[in-house]
């Protein structure tokens, strides 16, 4: 009983870890597994999609669903083990495909996947996996057969656990004298016993190579998916920059081109006339130039990229080159510097132009009767889409250099290109903070009076605004200065705003 009683208590904490593996795969999922859980997982599909929502992106981009093909189905469990072991998972609790596929390791699996979990959970993945000492639900009934197979496979895998621990590091002179102690001789054929030695090699070199070739093959895949993704961001880019001139950049350029009103109330005879004058236009071009900048330049520079994408993805193959077309296009992507420097004026202009009653009604209109993309999507939400899409491309060459092996003639390529383009979008964000803090030092200048100097200076940065407790002093904190503006009431002599109340506009003390 008592030589028994450990062997239970692991049966038990096995069954446990069985049913927490199951609830918590459910829960991440959300699907339904049978209780037969291994089958569930024979066929990999449930294993991949898992390590890609543990991840939160696609690391395993071909699945093989739609086949019943064993050396298929084989390459899912095996594109699951690849990215187990890239995920950190401790190669002494991972499995091997067969062991999955042919039920001669389950318990090994089960272990495998509460490790993944453990380590998830550690990283901040939410939901976190119960801990098996804790659950107080039942546990699966196991006949007598399979209460003996599995309790084998967890004493065979403690003893091999043991063994590998145990095993300690020894010098050659060292090996050759045990093994002559072990074979009773002096005489050993070393000879015979070195090529043996190069044969396990050769073995060992063998199975490097085959899991070399199939990350090759896991490569391969995720490289297609990541050039598929860049075509079509592209596309969706290129569409929603051609929705954004045809729906509410050429409306007001042809508001801006109406003529304005010229009233007319004279006759021939000097009797008056009644008319009615033309509205006045309620954008000018300089409104539509501010607003949209060079956004038809964007346009042509993406359906460049666009068509040359799409000429390389219909024509598909492992040594297709994505990085060269990037190369390509960075000089241009320049062009990107004088949007962001727009930016923030076209941001400020806009939100100044819906003040005006006939803008504001002309935005309305778009939303009541055009398509469903301009119903989800203001013009705010299109503008703000070419400050991202530098920063996209850096991140999507990354991604497709991080799964391209050396001697892919399109390695140096992506990595050149994301170089160029990485520092393009750096460039780019300085700009922008540079637009955004010249804005603020422009903003601060009006609100605060009767400061002795110029406040707006290229070298000079905002860092933070405070209203001291009293409530009647703002501090404002820069690189190389402090300002304090003391708040000060003035009263006001117009009706409106004396019902109102009286209006403040603070003056500045420095320190």
């Amino acid at each position: 009983m008592q030589k028994g009683a450990p062997d239970n208590e692991r049966l038990t904490h096995y069954l446990k870890t069985t049913v927490v593996v199951k609830h918590w795969i459910e829960e991440v999922l959300v699907i339904k597994l049978s209780s037969d859980l291994l089958d569930s997982f024979r066929n990999g599909v449930v294993l991949c999609y898992l390590m890609n929502e543990i991840q939160n992106r696609i690391v395993i981009p071909r699945i093989q669903e739609k086949t019943t093909q064993v050396f298929k189905l084989k390459e899912n469990i095996t594109a699951f083990l690849l990215a187990c072991d890239e995920y950190g998972v401790h190669k002494a609790r991972m499995f091997r495909p067969l062991d999955l596929y042919e039920r001669k390791g389950e318990v090994l699996v089960i272990e495998c996947l509460f490790e993944l979990a453990t380590l998830a959970a550690q990283r901040g993945f939410r939901p976190a996996i119960q801990n098996p000492e804790q659950y107080t639900g039942s546990v699966p009934s196991l006949s007598a057969a399979e209460r003996n197979r599995i309790s084998s496979q967890l004493a065979q895998l403690k003893d091999k656990r043991k063994a590998i621990r145990n095993v300690p590091r020894i010098s050659p002179e060292i090996f050759k004298r045990r093994m002559e102690y072990l074979t009773g001789t002096r005489t050993i054929d070393w000879a015979t016993l070195e090529k043996r030695l190069t044969l396990f090699q050769a073995l060992a070199r063998s199975y490097v190579k085959q899991k070399k070739y199939k990350k090759r093959v896991r490569d391969q895949g995720y490289r297609e998916y990541v050039a598929r993704e860049i075509m079509l961001t592209e596309k969706g880019y290129l569409t929603s920059l051609q929705v954004c001139t045809k729906y509410y950049r050429a409306p007001l350029e042809e508001e801006a081109m109406k003529p304005p009103p010229v009233p007319q109330n004279m006759g021939a005879n000097g009797s008056a006339i009644v008319t009615i004058a033309p509205a006045a236009p309620f954008v000018t071009k300089d409104d539509v130039g501010v607003i949209f900048s060079n956004m038809n330049l964007l346009i042509g520079l993406s359906t460049e990229l666009l068509g040359d994408l799409n000429k390389r993805i219909d024509s598909w193959n492992n040594r297709q080159l994505i990085g060269d077309l990037f190369l390509k296009i960075v000089p241009h992507l320049k062009i990107y510097t004088q949007y962001l420097a727009n930016y923030n004026a076209a941001h400020l202009r806009l939100n100044s132009l819906k003040q005006n009653p006939q803008f504001a009604a002309f935005l309305s209109g778009l939303k009541t009767n055009h398509t469903d993309d301009i119903k989800k999507m203001d013009v705010t939400s299109y503008l703000i889409m070419p400050v991202q899409r530098v920063p996209r491309y850096n991140l999507l060459l990354r991604d497709l250099a991080k799964h391209t092996w050396p001697e892919h003639p399109d390695y140096s390529n992506l990595l050149s290109a994301a170089d160029e383009v990485e520092k393009l979008a750096n460039f780019l964000e300085d700009k922008t903070r540079f637009s955004e803090d010249l804005l603020k030092l422009t903003e601060i200048s009006t609100q605060v009076a009767d400061i002795p100097f110029t406040l707006a200076k290229p070298s000079r940065r905002f860092v933070r605004e405070s209203n001291l407790p009293d409530q009647r002093q703002s501090v404002f904190l820069f690189n190389n200065l402090i300002l304090v503006a003391r708040h000060k009431k003035k009263k006001t002599r117009n009706r409106i705003q004396r019902e109102m109340g009286t209006t403040e506009r603070p003056t500045c003390q420095l320190m």
